[in-house]
């Protein structure tokens, strides 16, 4: 199935396609673990997210290729700082957790909150309470032919 296409991206927009997104940095091991235990399970496997570039497959069909350019991408970092609560609550914002019943959300909470107080990396963090959740700033951009 050719996911953009059946979302009708080809009618969206005139010219141009902007995507952007705020990635975790998975170079920090505690965003990994999070994102490997908790998001990748919640969304699973066939979902086209930008973490595993599965969106971008729908650019690269005969399809795709004859309605827009080739995809251009531009990277940058940012850091969102806050105490243990922004970081639980960061996560437990995120569309496909907020979607799912109480008792998953407090199952989700529980293991957010387990990581967070015992990961090696945050040892700083929990003395300090000063908390940084790295992110990879990402936005990609086709134009479509005329």
């Amino acid at each position: 199935r050719d996911f953009c296409l059946s979302r009708g991206l080809g009618d969206v927009y005139k010219r141009q396609f902007i995507m952007l997104w705020n990635s975790y940095d998975y170079s920090y091991e505690w965003l990994r673990q999070i994102d490997k235990e908790i998001l990748t399970p919640a969304y699973g496997n066939d979902v086209p997210r930008q973490q595993n570039g599965k969106w971008e497959d729908c650019f690269n069909t005969d399809a795709g290729r004859s309605l827009f350019s080739l995809v251009s991408k531009w990277q940058g970092k940012n850091v969102q700082v806050g105490d243990a609560e922004m970081v639980v609550n960061r996560f437990m914002s995120t569309s496909v957790i907020v979607e799912k019943n109480d008792a998953e959300r407090a199952e989700i909470e529980t293991k957010i909150r387990h990581i967070i107080a015992n990961h090696p990396e945050l040892t700083c963090a929990r003395r300090t309470g000063r908390y940084e959740i790295h992110y990879i700033t990402e936005i990609a951009w086709v134009h479509k032919h005329a």
